[in-house]
């Protein structure tokens, strides 16, 4: 008897569909499903081969790939009858697998989607591709490819390597990623890669993964040889920050708007993409101060400030000092992950399905935004769908519109945000913004929409996560999120749950916690913020969390490691209700779920339950914080009161921030100085406030 077709049984109906196309696989399964076809099964040491009751005939050689198999059909490519007689194999020799139970859901107007069962039980076993030997490579592409391939590697590359039962290799420096289907075959790969170039990033990504630590299922790898030059547009960002720094917003030149501006163009054309959009921050900052905005927030300009500095320095640029955040970020981090790279530009899309994955809110002072979040089938880019409402005026008495009431707004025919967030959207085109933002086409006819059935095991990584230890072992791996990309769903992920224990309302931060694991039994904390204007999909979390937590077997949300754990701040979760897969959005609710509605004390979190005072102090010095820094941004450095320095030293001694306490001092003892020299040199006080505005940045990210 032949031996088991390992790589036919490795196949995910995700690995079929990038081996053929979706459509094909689609329909293999409707007709498998259907159950009026028989077949016969041989098996011998030649390969394999099926008969069916339709008269096909599907051979598939000994040693040979899926791509080289043989069907009687006069169909080209890879037909149904081989996809259907693969997954008819992976039935006969396997319990529980995806393509055993699987089925096509056609939905009234719109395409089928593919459906499968409920995943087996345990995480799958994760493989290295590392181990797959030069000899196989040479074998599969050919001696002179890969040594093409081995003259780009030499060269450096930026990488993020995840191991898993589906290694990836996504490759930072060219927007191309390596996924590796069945384990030890370099036969097995899809990629977005031109054909042309794929054997050049097959091989790259087996090297690559040699590079990575045994010990690890992730990592970022810089394997450039050459250190990045700093361009002469950070010497010039440098200057405008300072001006800033020393006068504030209030004495700023009418000219600096314009050099900034100036500076951002430089930026961009230098390849300093992520700096130039936090310029744009600033610049807007400084709009609404002269323009006496009440959604002006010195905060945010702290913040902005902060985060450019931080980017700057991290980027390896000599003339802003020293790096208060070195310990907080990983050796040899690379410029264009930092910094971007001319790469990073807008890109035409010429048509596509995009999948809905959730809606979040972001409140800031004035307005609220909300995004949608959405999923390329094909190519596993995660997009952002952004809409700003401004709140209603003081004056004009009316009262903030909720959450959900502002989802319901028309984004296209009539479509409204909260709706396309968990739908499928057609588009004929598009267009996505460096920062992964999606505009759509104005014209009649050019998008779609169609209900999904959430079979989201088909998302591709690394939106989805294998397990949450792959996923920990990622972020791990990353810098902070003030190094990261300026992408609103950067830190997006979905997660297979497999129990949610602990769930818990907490009157006294007037937030939802609650533990969610997954198959091994690795857990992330879910913590969900009230807000009055998302009580509706507050309660609708809580309802799900209190009567179904069993049933939820996705959340997909913002996630970050705090304290070295794993926190999810969910725009969604899937709820299997018995007979279908529903979708319940956090701000703004969703499909109704059978329940009684939860008893919340909601809006008096002061009063909810007893805390300690010094908790009170921990959590109200980063507002202090702020609130000092502001007055600075406002004022400037020339102007700010000497006892504003005081105040924070004080408030930071009491609570042992000694690393903070070290510049607050020095930057007090030079306010001081200030009063009492005649030409007073800012120099040190510049220096010192910059530092102060990093660590600040720092903190902030620790405290969310």
């Amino acid at each position: 008897m032949s031996a088991v077709r390992r790589d036919l049984l490795s196949l995910t109906l995700d690995d079929l569909a990038a081996i053929s196309n979706r459509g094909t696989v689609k329909r293999a399964l409707k007709e498998l499903e259907a159950g009026a076809l028989t077949w016969q099964m041989s098996e011998g040491e030649d390969g394999l081969s099926f008969v069916w009751s339709d008269g096909t005939r599907c051979e598939f050689p000994a040693g040979r790939t899926l791509h080289e198999a043989r069907c009687s059909s006069t169909l080209t490519g890879i037909s149904r009858h081989v996809v259907r007689s693969v997954l008819a194999y992976q039935r006969a020799h396997t319990t529980g697998a995806p393509a055993a139970s699987a089925s096509a859901v056609a939905r009234p107007g719109g395409p089928a989607e593919v459906t499968a069962p409920e995943p087996a039980p345990g995480p799958p076993e994760a493989w290295d591709p590392g181990g797959i030997a030069d000899a196989a490579l040479v074998a599969c592409f050919g001696k002179p490819a890969v040594g093409k391939a081995r003259r780009r590697f030499d060269r450096g590359v930026v990488v993020e390597l995840t191991r898993g039962a589906k290694p990836t290799a996504r490759f930072l420096d060219e927007p191309v990623t390596v996924r590796f289907m069945v384990p030890g075959d370099i036969r097995y790969i899809s990629s977005d890669a031109k054909p042309t170039e794929l054997a050049t990033w097959a091989c790259v990504a087996v090297w690559a993964f040699r590079e990575l630590p045994q010990d690890k299922l992730a990592d970022l790898l810089s394997l450039a040889n050459h250190a990045t030059p700093t361009p002469a547009s950070a010497g010039e960002l440098e200057k405008t920050i300072d001006e800033l720094l020393l006068d504030g917003f209030a004495h700023l030149p009418a000219t600096w708007e314009a050099r900034v501006r100036r500076v951002e163009r430089r930026l961009r054309d230098d390849g300093l993409i992520w700096p130039a959009d936090v310029v744009l921050d600033l610049l807007q900052a400084d709009h609404r101060y002269r323009e006496r905005d009440a959604r002006f927030d010195p905060t945010e300009a702290v913040l902005a400030l902060g985060e450019l500095l931080c980017r700057l320095r991290a980027g390896a640029t000599p003339a802003l000092g020293g790096d208060p955040v070195q310990q907080s970020r990983p050796p040899r981090l690379p410029q264009l992950l930092v910094c971007g790279s001319p790469k990073d530009v807008a890109v035409q899309i010429s048509g596509g399905r995009l999948l809905g994955v959730g809606l979040g809110a972001h409140v800031a002072r004035g307005a609220v935004t909300l995004n949608a979040y959405l999923q390329d089938v094909d190519s596993g880019s995660v997009m952002t769908l952004a809409r700003r409402f401004e709140d209603p005026a003081p004056a004009a008495e009316a009262e903030a519109p909720s959450f959900a009431r502002l989802a319901q707004t028309s984004i296209s025919r009539g479509c409204g945000l909260g709706t396309l967030s968990l739908s499928q959207l057609l588009i004929q085109s598009g267009k996505r913004s460096p920062s992964g933002l999606l505009s759509l086409p104005r014209q009649a006819g050019a998008t779609s929409l169609h209900p999904q059935a959430f079979q989201w095991e088909q998302l591709k990584p690394p939106l989805l996560a294998e397990s949450l230890a792959q996923l920990r072992a990622r972020l791990q791996a990353l810098p902070p999120s003030y190094l990261l990309p300026r992408r609103p769903a950067e830190n997006l992920h979905v997660v297979a749950v497999a129990r949610v224990d602990e769930a818990h309302f907490d009157a006294a931060r007037q937030r939802l916690t609650a533990r969610l694991r997954d198959a091994s039994g690795d857990s992330v904390r879910l913590v969900h913020p009230y807000y009055a204007r998302g009580h509706d999909g507050f309660a609708a979390l809580t309802r799900v969390l209190e009567h179904h937590a069993q049933r939820v077997r996705f959340a997909c949300g913002h996630v970050r490691l705090a304290a070295g754990e794993l926190e999810l701040r969910p725009v969604s979760l899937v709820v299997d209700d018995g007979k279908r897969r529903v979708g319940v959005q956090p701000f703004i609710g969703g499909d109704s779920l059978d329940g009684p509605a939860p008893e919340l004390t909601v809006g008096h979190p002061s009063g909810a339950v007893e805390h300690s005072a010094g908790l009170d102090e921990l959590e109200q010095f980063p507002r202090t914080l702020h609130e000092t820094l502001g007055e600075l941004v406002l004022v400037g450095v020339r102007q700010l009161p000497d006892t504003a320095g005081a105040r924070l030293v004080d408030a930071a001694a009491s609570l042992g921030f000694v690393r903070l306490l070290e510049p607050m001092r020095a930057l007090a003892s030079e306010l001081t100085a200030r009063a009492e020299t005649l030409r007073w040199d800012p120099t040190t006080a510049l220096r010192l406030t910059r530092d102060l505005f990093v660590l600040a940045r720092v903190a902030t990210e620790q405290a969310r």
